[in-house]
């Protein structure tokens, strides 16, 4: 017989007081699979059950509709799957229930059962992918992510079975709901734990969905004993309210996004903002590095230019026969001091440009440190001293015989320091201090000449620098020697700093 009350089974009886009726019923389906439950109520509490129950009915499909369609239109502005596979999660499921209470029959006249469990087998799939995406898995767990996928696939891979075969198609889609939902409820706990906030509304979501349909589907098994409870109408409320809390907790990750496209934005801000300060910077030591190279060459110009001058004019001299024999001695060593003072000034640039170029090489080996040192007060000791100054060496012992170094750089540097003291004092004395403390050796350069201002021990060790112009002019020089002092040092594992100038060995000595 046709149903009496729309979206719900059963018919009017008739029966009259004080009289025994044996109520005899004939079922028949090729498509049953739930246990048989007959009730019996007096029609008008029943009518008021149907007006309850179909406002609830509609409430949830209601819900299910607009959620999906609100999702759908949301993934075409936005393009984030999330909101796509949210819309197929609810049209996998109204169609589902929507089955349940024979809507399309209703409404349009047309029911199969061939098409009862096709929702239900389709809503794992779609709910994963959807969870997948909100929970941000792929980053995070990439292989719960594959397991997820591979359980999704399995249970659509069940549709053709379940449509031609309903009744293995309620085993089926109880089997695939249940490992979804379990699986649903391990990943949301664990996003949790992992800190991520929209997990708290997806694993509400999940409970509200899972209590009632697993009630409903081992009542149905048998599990759990019959019940007069109207357990398809429990199991829809528990979807629809899956649904609303999943769609809070896709609001509170679109939330979360927003928020960090704001702070990403401020940190692009303050990003920007620190590379336009960085390139204005860049530009005052472009500014300040051409404005030094000009004054660079301006000075390489008048040191090479003097001394040639001297050889030049001696050179002159000496072939038309302006010079005496007596004063070619002399002249002879002019010509010498110039020219080594030429050589020095073109080695100078020379090292100068393969440290700039990274191609300075130096060759660390064994040396005798008295030796090299010595040779330091052979080379300057005289010249110190024909100035009118003192000159101290003094060793501090114990000492080492024999340390690892680049010999030549070693007295390169030592030589640059030497001669700049020379080169700035006058009245006074030159120190080198040497001594070794805590397996350190350390070498000092001291000297009573006219000193410096903090502003400019600060920029002591920089290319082609020197304290002003005057000091180019009085005292000559290219502004090179210390820069390379230092680059050398750092290419030979030495530590420096400016106390005048001091120098530290860091590597054990033998």
């Amino acid at each position: 017989m046709s149903n009496e009350f729309a979206f719900h089974y059963g018919n009017t009886i008739h029966l009259k007081p004080n009289e025994k009726y044996f109520l005899v019923t004939s079922f028949e389906s090729d498509f049953f699979y739930t246990p048989i439950k007959f009730v019996i109520k007096p029609k008008k509490d029943f009518e008021k059950l149907v007006v309850s129950e179909n406002i609830i009915m509609i409430l949830c499909f209601g819900v299910g509709l607009v959620l999906g369609l609100y999702n759908l239109l949301i993934y075409f502005g936005s393009k984030d799957k999330t909101h796509l596979y949210y819309a197929f999660f609810a049209v996998c499921w109204v169609f589902a229930w929507s089955h349940f209470f024979h809507i399309s029959d209703q409404l349009f006249g047309y029911y199969s059962p061939n098409l009862h469990w096709l929702g239900f087998a389709l809503t794992p799939l779609t709910n994963i992918l959807f969870y997948i995406n909100l929970l941000k898995l792929k980053e995070t767990h990439p292989r719960i992510t594959s397991g997820s996928l591979v359980l999704g696939v399995v249970a659509a891979c069940g549709v053709p079975m379940a449509m031609l075969f309903p009744s293995f198609g309620f085993l089926w889609a109880t089997i695939v709901t249940g490992c979804a939902l379990c699986l649903g409820l391990y990943v949301g706990f664990l996003r949790i734990s992992e800190g991520f906030k929209p997990a708290r509304y997806f694993v509400l979501a999940y409970i509200a969905m899972a209590i009632p349909n697993m009630i409903g589907n081992l009542t149905n098994l048998g599990v759990l004993p019959p019940s007069s409870l109207n357990l398809y109408l429990l199991g829809l409320i528990g979807t629809a309210m899956d649904a609303l809390l999943l769609a809070f907790a896709v609001a509170d990750k679109f939330r979360l996004t927003n928020l960090e496209n704001i702070e990403l934005n401020k940190n692009l801000e303050q990003k920007v903002q620190q590379r336009t300060q960085e390139l204005e910077d860049l530009a005052s030591e472009l500014r300040d590095a051409s404005e030094a190279k000009s004054r660079f060459l301006a000075n390489m110009s008048h040191e090479i230019r003097t001394p040639m001058t001297s050889i030049i004019g001696y050179a002159d001299g000496m072939l038309l026969g302006d010079i005496k024999p007596s004063e070619k001695g002399h002249a002879i060593n002019v010509i010498l001091q110039n020219a080594r003072h030429v050589q020095n000034l073109i080695n100078d640039i020379l090292d100068m440009s393969k440290i700039e170029a990274n191609r300075l090489e130096v060759e660390l080996i064994e040396a005798d440190m008295f030796r090299c040192i010595a040779e330091i007060e052979s080379l300057l000791g005289k010249q110190i001293r024909d100035k009118g100054l003192e000159f101290e060496l003094n060793y501090l012992f114990p000492l080492p015989n024999l340390i690892v170094i680049d010999p030549t750089r070693f007295r390169q540097i030592l030589l640059n320091l030497t001669s700049n003291a020379l080169k700035f004092t006058s009245v006074g004395k030159i120190c080198i201090d040497v001594s070794c403390c805590e397996e350190k050796l350390r070498i000092s350069v001291r000297d009573t000449g006219i000193g410096m201002t903090k502003d400019e021990i600060n920029s002591l060790f920089t290319a082609f620098h020197q304290a002003d112009t005057s000091t180019t002019r009085r005292y000559g020089g290219t502004g090179l020697g210390l820069n390379i002092s230092k680059n050398l040092a750092k290419k030979t594992g030495w530590r420096y700093y400016c106390r005048k100038s001091c120098w530290l060995w860091d590597d054990i000595y033998s």
